[in-house]
C-alpha cells in the first residue's frame, strides 16, 4: 500500500471524513475566473504593503511634543496669595534614534514678550502668556485657579519657528482638587475668665471655602459616649466662625459650655460634598472629631512631676521639682497640698535588704516606708500670677537620693475643677554644679599694694590655679593672634594659645568643705609671681585631689600688673595722640617711651612723653606686611603697659555727642523714608494699639498726596490690617489697630509702603510691637544702707544714706529699698525680700594711702568664709 493512502486512512480514522460543495456563484463563475480574481487581489495587497513600507522608509520631520506642567496649589506668603503659574514645555521625544539639533521652538521675536494672539485658554481666565525661554510658554493668572476644573489650551502654529511641527496643537490639564482637613479640635478654657469654656475646632482648606456651604454642613452636637451623635439626637451647640486669610482656614468657637454632671462629648461634623468658593469639584468625604467635655472631677489632674537643678535670681543653684497641672491652681493652695519625703537608701523586702536601692514606682513606697522616711521641707516658688498651670517647689536633698512627692486630693483649680485623686511620684534629686570662677571682673592689678586674687568655688574641695606670665617681646603675637575682650582674649587658632607665649606656674588651693550648694571664697596672693609686673593669664578650675584631675568649667582672666594708665586718641588724619599717667597718683608720666610695634615685634613708630604725659605718633595706615601695626607698648623704668592697635573692644566712643543714624548721599534727597512707632509697644489681646508715622524725603521735605499703604502682619505672618491713604501735607500718619481676644500672641509688624502706578510697592519703614496674654511688671530697684541721724536731741531722727565705703555699726543702720515701675511710677504693694552677705577682707581706703586694715586674731592659713544673713 502506498504511503499517501496509509496517511489518508489514518486521518480519516482519527478525525473523520469531510465533504465540501462549492457555492453556486463559484460554480457559475468557473474555476478560471476565480483564479484570475484571486491573483489580482494578491497583487493589489502586495502593492499596498510595498507602498506603505516605502513611505515609512522616507525621512520625516521631527515633531515637537508639548509637555504640560499644571499649576500647583496657590500658597499664602506674608498674608498675600501667590498664584502658581501654568508652564508648557516644548521638547523632542526622548526615544529618538539620533540626537537632534538644539531646539528653539518659539519665534525669536516672541521670546520675553507678552503673547497677545495665538494661544487660547478654555474656559478663559485673565492673565498673561509669555515665552520666558524659547522652549517654555508660561501663563501668569491674575486670580487664583478654580479647584478641580478641566482646561484646554489651543496653540497656533504662528507662535513657533517655521521648521517646528508640534505633535499636537491642543493640550489638556486639570487644576488640583479641593481638599478639606480638620486640623484640631479641643476643649478650651479661658486663662483669665475661668467660667468661659468652649469647644474649638480648626479647619484647613486647599482653596477658599464657600462660607455659606461650610456653615450649613457644620454641626456641633453634645451627647454621652464616644459614638457619633446625630444632630437630631444630640443637643446642638451654637458657634461662631473666624476665617483666616483668603478663607483658607476656619476657626470654630462654640458657645459657652457649662460643666456637665457627667463627662460628655461634643461631636464636630462637616458633611460630605463640601464646596469651594470657586471650582467644579467638591470634597466628598465627611470630617469628624469628638472632644471630651469633662465633668468637675475628671478634668483637673497632675500631668507630670520632674526634678532639676536651676539657678535663682542670684545665680545660686537650687533643687527644684516642677509640677504640671491641666488647669491653673492657686499657688498658696498648692503649697498646702504638696508634701515630700526623703526615701531611705536601703529597702527591705521580706527577709532581704537591697542596699542603694533604686526606687522606681510610688507603689513601692508604702505608708510604712514613708513613716521611716525623712520629711523634706518644701518652699513653694512664687508665680507671676496668683494661679498657674506650672507650679514648682524647692528642696534640699543629697544628690542622687530619691524623693517621694505627693499632691493631696481635694485641691481645687482656678476653674473650679477638683483633683479627685491625689498624685504620687518619685523623683531623683539632681546634683549641684561643681564649679570655680574668679570673683574679680577687671583685668588690671596695681603694681604696689594688695594684689590678692579672689575666687569662689562650689561643690569642690580644692581649686587649681594656673598662672602664666607672658614672655618678654611677645606682646605683638598676643595682639595679632587674639580677638574678643582683652580681659579674656580668644586665640585665632587651636594650634597657638597662651602656652606658646607664657611660662606656667600651678598652685593647688584647698578649701574648707561646705554644703555643695554654697559658694566658698578663697584668695591667692599673687606677689610671688608679680615682682616685676607684666602680663599674666590666670585660670582657676575645680580640682579633685584624690583622682588628681580638674572638675567643671575653667574661668580665665588676663591680668596686667602695672602703674601706667594709657589712653590713645586717633585723629581724623589717622595720627595718634598717646597719653600716659600714673594709676596710683593720677599724675602725668614724663619720659615714658611709647612704641608702636609691627607684626614682627619691631617698633615702627617711637616717641617719648613730655611733661604732660603726651606723645604724638604719625599715621601708620600705609604700613603693610611685617610693619603692619599690632600693639602700643609704653615702658617707664621697670614698668610697662600695652594696648592693642585699634581694637574694637578698647574704643570708648566715636564722639562726645550722639551721632547715630543712617548714612545718606545726595541721591537720597528725594527718597521717601518713614519712621514708625507705637504708643506702648506691648498690648494684651482685645486692646487697641495706636500707631504713628512720620514720612519725609531725604531733605526732610514732605510729599503731600503720595499714595501710602499701611499694613500690619500678626505673629503668624497673616495680614491683620491693610489700608491705603494719601499722605497728608504734614507727612504725619496715625491709625488704630484693634486686637481681638482670640488674636494670636507674639510679635506683630507694622509696615508703610509707597504704592507705584504699576501696583508695585516700595518699603519706607516698619516697626514691631507685641501682643501677649500677660506680661509681668518690669521694675527698677535700688537698695542703700541708711542711718538714723538728728541735728538736735529733741528733733525726730531722719534717715541719711551712708557712703559706699565706710565703717558701719549694724545696730544703728537700716536697708532702704526703693522700687519703681519701668515708667517711673512708684511700685506699691510689692513684697521685698533681701539678704546681706558678709565676706572677710583686708580693706584699704584711698583716703589713707599705704594703710591696710587687718584682723589681728585672724588665722592667715585659713581661707575666709562668707556668711549670708
Amino acid at each position: 500500500m502506498h504511503p499517501p493512502m496509509k496517511l489518508s486512512r489514518f486521518v480519516v480514522s482519527a478525525v473523520g471524513e469531510f465533504s465540501w460543495r462549492p457555492p453556486t456563484w463559484l460554480q457559475r463563475a468557473g474555476p478560471r475566473r476565480v483564479g484570475y480574481g484571486g491573483a489580482a487581489l494578491v497583487a493589489a495587497a502586495a502593492l499596498g504593503i510595498g507602498g506603505f513600507l516605502y513611505y515609512e522608509s522616507l525621512p520625516k520631520p521631527l515633531q515637537v511634543q508639548v509637555e504640560v506642567d499644571p499649576p500647583e496649589l496657590s500658597r499664602i506668603e506674608r498674608g498675600e496669595l501667590v498664584v502658581a503659574p501654568l508652564h508648557l514645555d516644548f521638547a523632542y521625544p526622548a526615544n529618538q534614534d539620533e540626537s537632534p539639533a538644539p531646539l528653539s521652538a518659539a519665534r525669536l521675536d516672541l521670546v520675553g514678550t507678552v503673547i497677545e494672539e495665538g494661544v487660547e485658554l478654555d474656559p478663559p481666565m485673565p492673565g498673561e502668556w509669555t515665552f520666558v525661554t524659547e522652549n517654555r510658554l508660561t501663563f501668569e493668572p491674575e486670580e487664583d485657579w478654580p479647584a478641580d476644573r478641566d482646561y484646554r489650551v489651543r496653540l497656533s502654529a504662528d507662535l513657533f519657528a517655521p521648521d517646528i511641527e508640534l505633535s499636537s496643537h491642543v493640550v489638556d490639564f486639570a487644576t488640583p482638587p479641593f481638599v478639606a482637613e480638620l486640623l484640631e479640635a479641643s476643649f478650651y478654657q479661658h486663662p483669665e475668665i475661668v467660667a468661659e469654656r468652649r469647644v474649638t475646632a480648626s479647619f484647613g482648606f486647599s482653596h477658599a471655602v464657600a462660607r455659606d456651604d461650610f456653615e450649613e454642613r457644620l454641626t456641633l452636637a453634645m451627647g454621652e459616649g464616644l459614638e457619633e451623635v446625630p444632630a437630631a439626637e444630640g443637643r446642638e451647640l451654637g458657634f461662631s466662625i473666624e476665617y483666616g486669610p483668603l478663607d483658607r482656614t476656619a476657626h470654630v468657637h462654640s458657645d459657652i459650655v457649662a460643666v456637665p454632671e457627667h463627662e460628655n462629648f461634643v461631636t464636630v461634623t462637616v458633611d460630605e460634598d463640601l464646596e469651594p468658593a470657586d471650582g467644579d469639584g467638591t470634597f466628598n468625604e465627611p470630617l469628624f472629631a469628638q472632644v471630651r467635655v469633662p465633668d468637675r472631677e475628671s478634668y483637673f489632674r497632675v500631668e507630670q512631676i520632674t526634678a532639676s537643678t536651676v539657678r535663682d535670681a542670684e545665680g545660686d543653684p537650687i533643687q527644684t521639682a516642677m509640677v504640671s497641672f491641666t488647669d491653673q491652681v492657686n499657688t498658696e493652695a498648692f503649697g498646702g497640698a504638696v508634701r515630700a519625703w526623703l526615701l531611705p537608701t536601703d529597702r527591705r523586702v521580706d527577709e532581704r535588704t537591697y542596699s542603694h536601692y533604686r526606687w522606681r514606682s510610688p507603689g513601692e513606697a508604702t505608708e510604712e516606708v514613708l513613716s521611716q522616711s525623712e520629711p523634706l521641707t518644701l518652699t513653694v516658688n512664687p508665680t507671676e500670677r496668683d494661679a498657674a498651670m506650672l507650679q514648682s517647689v524647692t528642696f534640699d536633698a543629697p544628690p542622687g537620693r530619691f524623693v517621694y512627692l505627693r499632691v493631696a486630693p481635694g485641691l481645687t483649680s482656678a476653674g473650679d475643677f477638683v483633683l479627685a485623686s491625689g498624685h504620687d511620684a518619685i523623683v531623683r534629686a539632681t546634683g549641684y554644679p561643681r564649679e570655680a570662677a574668679i570673683a574679680q571682673d577687671g583685668a588690671l592689678l596695681p603694681l604696689t599694694g594688695n594684689r590678692l586674687l579672689t575666687f569662689w568655688a562650689r561643690g569642690v574641695t580644692a581649686v587649681r590655679v594656673d598662672v602664666q606670665q607672658l614672655l618678654p617681646d611677645t606682646l605683638n603675637h598676643l595682639a595679632s593672634q587674639t580677638y574678643g575682650d582683652i580681659r579674656d582674649p580668644r586665640f585665632l587658632g587651636w594650634a597657638f594659645d597662651a602656652d606658646n607665649l607664657a611660662a606656667l606656674t600651678t598652685r593647688i588651693v584647698e578649701l574648707n568643705p561646705a554644703h555643695p550648694r554654697d559658694q566658698v571664697f578663697a584668695t591667692l596672693d599673687l606677689d610671688p609671681f608679680l615682682d616685676a609686673g607684666g602680663v599674666f593669664f590666670v585660670q582657676v578650675q575645680g580640682w579633685d585631689p584624690q583622682r588628681e584631675r580638674t572638675i567643671g568649667r575653667a574661668d580665665r582672666r588676663m591680668a596686667l600688673v602695672t602703674d601706667l594708665g594709657l589712653l590713645v586718641k586717633t585723629n581724623a588724619d589717622a595720627s595718634q595722640h598717646v597719653f600716659v599717667h600714673s594709676i596710683a597718683t593720677g599724675e602725668p608720666v614724663s619720659g615714658a617711651e611709647v612704641q608702636l610695634l609691627g607684626k614682627n615685634g619691631l617698633p615702627v613708630l617711637t616717641a617719648t612723653t613730655d611733661a604732660e604725659g603726651h606723645a604724638a605718633l604719625a599715621s601708620a595706615n600705609d604700613f603693610e606686611r611685617d610693619r603692619e601695626p599690632t600693639v602700643f607698648v609704653v615702658r617707664y623704668r621697670d614698668d610697662a603697659t600695652f594696648m592693642p592697635y585699634r581694637r574694637d573692644d578698647r574704643r570708648l566712643t566715636w564722639s562726645g555727642f550722639n551721632i547715630g543714624g543712617e548714612h545718606t548721599t545726595e541721591d537720597d534727597a528725594e527718597r521717601l523714608r518713614a519712621a514708625l512707632y507705637t504708643d506702648r509697644g506691648l498690648y494684651r489681646p482685645g486692646e487697641t494699639a495706636r500707631l504713628f508715622g512720620i514720612v519725609r524725603e531725604g531733605d526732610f521735605e514732605s510729599a503731600p498726596g503720595a499714595p501710602i499703604e499701611m499694613r500690619i502682619t500678626d505673629a503668624r505672618g497673616n495680614t491683620a490690617l491693610e489700608t491705603r491713604v494719601a499722605l497728608p501735607d504734614d507727612g504725619l500718619l496715625t491709625w488704630d489697630f484693634e486686637t481681638r481676644l482670640e488674636s494670636p500672641t507674639g510679635t506683630y509688624r507694622a509696615s508703610v509702603y509707597l504704592v507705584h502706578e504699576d501696583g508695585g510697592r516700595q518699603s519706607l519703614g516698619d516697626t514691631s510691637f507685641r501682643v501677649e496674654e500677660y506680661q509681668p511688671d518690669r521694675l527698677r530697684i535700688r537698695a542703700a544702707i541708711v542711718e538714723q541721724v538728728a541735728d538736735t536731741r529733741d528733733e525726730a531722727p531722719s534717715l541719711r544714706e551712708v557712703p559706699r565705703r565706710a565703717w558701719l555699726h549694724p545696730a544703728s543702720h537700716l536697708a532702704r529699698v526703693t522700687l519703681h515701675n519701668l515708667f517711673g511710677t512708684p511700685a506699691q504693694g510689692r513684697r521685698v525680700k533681701g539678704s546681706v552677705r558678709l565676706t572677710p577682707v583686708s580693706p584699704n581706703f584711698a583716703e589713707h594711702p599705704g594703710f591696710v586694715f587687718t584682723d589681728p586674731i585672724r588665722n592667715l592659713g585659713t581661707a575666709p568664709k562668707a556668711v549670708t544673713l
